[in-house]
């Protein structure tokens, strides 16, 4: 697959040579298919800014040229932009400029430095290109450029911030957080669980979220596998409620859990929540932490937690409770829920709903008079 590199420089007659008889010359020599290309190579309909956004979007390696010999060596701010903007794409770097100091921001990244003066003088000009040439070179060899075995984060100011960091999770949009799904969890209406494991009893913020849900009147559904040991859990979740006052009539009222054969959660290691499944809008879900064997074990998803207990014995309550977490914090998360499209809730819910109601059902088969209507009238799903 052919490579693209990107030259951010003035586009001046005055830098041809360090494009076309050191730049360019030197990725030519590597022996690799890889475009070379600067910002006015092609002409294509857009603004300048657009063009040059899109090439450092698709760069394999960028090299910024941020000298410029029309004003004394002073560094040129357009480049100097676009040089931000490759550091936070996080592309490996190569810098070229002048033997003077550079702006502090950017001393800590790696430069070849060269004294262009030199260029200006024809006595001079063929040294200091051959001497440029034989720094882009090694600088070529470096691990990571243009290496495809080796993908290791470009160091610059900006990764050296984002730490181990290997994506933007805001562009990932399908990625919950755990702070993202305790407000999904607070603006349902119902909220339908698929779960092999209760994880959470003695958790805190679980019992906040489950008393706030209680308290408002909203229902939480729980499937959940045939074992004595998850028995004991819901037992333990209930003894917990009744001692934080929360009457036996609210919980049998807003709080179930059916059982059903454990054969059915063979092949299913993880969560999965339906969100106001029962409604014609805003309904969603996700999978819980499907790239860990056990849910809730992550740094961030702790450190919400211990705010929390921090947050209660202060006074505080789930009403007032908020998770803010700075830019650079938040970086610390490494476990995510993923949100399922439409068509998947919208299945999902079919199944959870039929299996549900069988089971209410067959509970029902087995109570009369008033116990067998509260049962069919408060937990039969669509009855």
């Amino acid at each position: 697959m052919k490579k693209k590199c990107f030259v951010c420089m003035p586009l001046i007659d005055d830098l041809r040579a360090v494009y076309y008889e050191a730049i360019f010359r030197e990725i030519d020599a590597l022996g690799i298919e890889c475009e070379c290309a600067k910002a006015d190579d092609q002409r294509q309909p857009g603004t300048i800014n657009d063009k040059i956004v899109q090439y450092l979007l698709n760069a394999d390696l960028v090299i910024a040229v941020i000298c410029d010999p029309r004003e004394g060596n002073c560094i040129n701010p357009n480049v100097m932009y676009e040089l931000g903007i490759a550091h936070s794409f996080r592309k490996p770097t190569i810098l070229i400029a002048d033997d003077k100091p550079l702006p502090i921001d950017i001393r800590s990244a790696e430069a070849i430095q060269l004294d262009f003066s030199r260029l200006k003088d024809e006595a001079r000009r063929s040294a200091f290109l051959s001497d440029l040439r034989e720094q882009i070179k090694r600088s070529l060899r470096a691990p990571g450029i243009f290496d495809d075995r080796e993908k290791p984060i470009p160091a610059n100011p900006i990764t050296a911030q984002l730490s181990n960091t290997r994506i933007f999770i805001e562009d990932l949009t399908w990625l919950r957080s755990y702070s993202d799904v305790l407000k999904l969890e607070r603006e349902a209406h119902t909220i339908w669980e698929i779960t092999r494991d209760l994880y959470w009893p003695a958790e805190r913020l679980f019992f906040a979220s489950i008393k706030a849900a209680i308290r408002d009147e909203r229902k939480h559904c729980f499937m959940v596998p045939e074992a004595e040991g998850i028995r004991r859990k819901v037992e333990a979740i209930k003894k917990q409620l009744r001692k934080d006052k929360i009457a036996d009539a609210e919980i049998d009222g807003f709080l179930r859990f059916v059982e059903i054969d454990p054969k059915y959660f063979d092949l299913w290691p993880i969560s999965i929540v339906l969100y106001d499944a029962d409604l014609a809008t805003s309904r969603g879900g996700i999978i819980c932490e499907p790239m860990t064997s056990e849910v809730g074990h992550d740094a961030i998803d702790d450190k919400i937690r211990k705010r929390f207990v921090a947050h209660v014995n202060s006074g505080g309550s789930l009403d007032d409770f908020c998770v803010d977490f700075d830019w650079i914090e938040r970086r610390g998360e490494t476990t995510f829920d993923i949100s399922l499209d439409g068509r998947t809730v919208d299945s999902l819910a079919t199944s959870f709903a039929r299996i549900w109601n069988e089971k209410i059902l067959d509970e029902a088969q087995k109570m009369t008079g008033e116990e067998r209507a509260a049962l069919l009238n408060t937990w039969l799903i669509g009855g």
